[in-house]
């Protein structure tokens, strides 16, 4: 069993889950917004007699707007796994003194020592131990997430500039 949160692990959480609410809550505003204005434009367009809706921003320009993101999405991934796993190495094995049993054996239900080999309870130092090999666990898990993400966000910035090219030399076969 885990022992309650410090202070600061508590205030660490609740900071951590704050800004992930606000960065997608803005997202989705911000996009929402977007698709609010954009309708209005094509209103007020169309009142004034424009048959043609009007175009958005390139295809290649979207495609690399998305690939930066995903870069920086996998980039801070993979420096906040590292920064986890960094913290976790810290924690060193205790020794066996330090484990040894510093309480009473684990009794069954009844009271009664139960049956076989008794197992002390698992002291502070090895639970702490158990939390950091976990800790570091994950933030390898956030290092080997963050570069694949960042990764795709590279080829999807290189495709960007492929469909850029592809994009102005068809503009310029159908100007002539």
């Amino acid at each position: 069993m885990y022992p309650i949160a410090s202070a600061m692990e508590t205030a660490g959480g609740v900071f951590g889950a704050t800004a992930a609410l606000l960065v997608v809550g803005g997202a989705v505003f911000l996009r929402w917004q977007r698709s609010r204005q954009e309708f209005a434009l094509t209103q007020a367009a169309m009142e004034r007699g424009a048959s043609v809706p009007l175009q958005g921003p390139p295809a290649w320009l979207a495609s690399l707007r998305q690939g930066v993101m995903l870069v920086v999405l996998g980039l801070g991934l993979a420096v906040m796994g590292g920064v986890w796993w960094r913290l976790g190495s810290g924690v060193a094995l205790p020794d066996a003194a330090a484990t040894a049993a510093t309480g009473p054996a684990i009794r069954d239900i009844e009271g009664r020592k139960s049956k076989g080999e008794v197992k002390p309870p698992p002291s502070a130092e090895m639970e702490r131990w158990k939390r950091a090999q976990a800790q570091r666990t994950l933030g390898f898990v956030l290092v080997g997430a963050g570069g694949i993400i960042a990764l795709l966000g590279a080829t999807r910035v290189v495709f960007a500039r492929i469909e850029k090219r592809y994009a102005s030399e068809a503009g310029a076969a159908s100007d002539e």
